[in-house]
């Protein structure tokens, strides 16, 4: 297995995989059978696109241990931020997208073999996917008004190596403050980078989408939307289901 020279920081170890891997069915097949150990950062070697999974060891019931998206977008977020031009705006839409510009760049998901919401987890995947060059053929870039990519945003320079060195150090500050003093150590801060605030957006709730304004998270990580002036709750646990976003 391939593997390019990675300065990740401690307590992480790459795993590299060829670009026409399927990245989430390697990763699977050695979690369930406990062929790679926590902190194990699978990446596929595609230029492209950055494409990794980190492998997690949750210590909470699910229902908590799902909160860990929120580090993770928070992580993405200064990523993409310290990559992308100065003014380019970066916002993260619940539950698991990420925003550049107010279009689609890329995205986060959560794996796990348990179901039960009440049970600790055996591990933990959490994927990130960005996409760095769109696609290169295409010869009008920017004209698909919800999806975009890095370099269409200015960022010629980004490469999948090193936006993920860049994430894996963000996140393990954010996973710390979260493991420390819990969700609402960083909800405000979450709050003030969502996508939503000044304007609707559309989010995923059971199989369906609704529109409506951020208003808060709930102290379990549910999110509280306006729409039509009726404030609903939308269930974390809703993750699960699979990413609402696809690149």
């Amino acid at each position: 297995m391939p593997s390019q020279d990675l300065n990740l920081p401690p307590l992480f170890t790459g795993m590299g995989f060829a670009p026409d891997a399927n990245l989430p069915g390697e990763a699977l097949y050695r979690a369930t059978r406990r062929r790679m150990d926590p902190g194990t950062v699978c990446y596929s070697q595609r230029p492209d696109q950055l494409d990794a999974i980190i492998m997690l060891a949750p210590e909470t019931e699910l229902s908590h241990a799902i909160q860990v998206i929120y580090p993770l977008m928070l992580a993405a977020n200064d990523a993409l931020g310290a990559t992308l031009p100065p003014g380019v705006a970066v916002h993260m839409a619940w539950p698991d997208r990420l925003f550049v510009n107010g279009a689609l760049a890329g995205g986060l998901a959560l794996f796990t073999q348990q179901e039960d919401l009440s049970t600790v987890p055996d591990w933990m995947l959490a994927r990130i996917s960005i996409d760095i060059m769109g696609n290169p053929k295409n010869p009008f870039p920017g004209e698909t008004l919800d999806r975009t990519s890095l370099y269409e945003e200015g960022a010629g320079e980004a490469s999948a190596p090193a936006l993920l060195e860049s994430f894996c150090r963000y996140f393990l500050n954010w996973l710390d403050r979260w493991q420390r003093d819990g969700l609402v150590s960083i909800k405000d801060l979450w709050l003030e980078r969502a996508a939503g605030r000044d304007s609707q957006v559309s989010f995923p709730n059971d199989g369906t989408l609704v529109r409506g304004l951020v208003t808060d998270l709930t102290d379990t990580g549910d999110l509280i939307i306006t729409g039509d002036g009726k404030p609903q709750t939308l269930k974390l646990s809703g993750l699960l289901a699979g990413p609402s976003w696809e690149l």
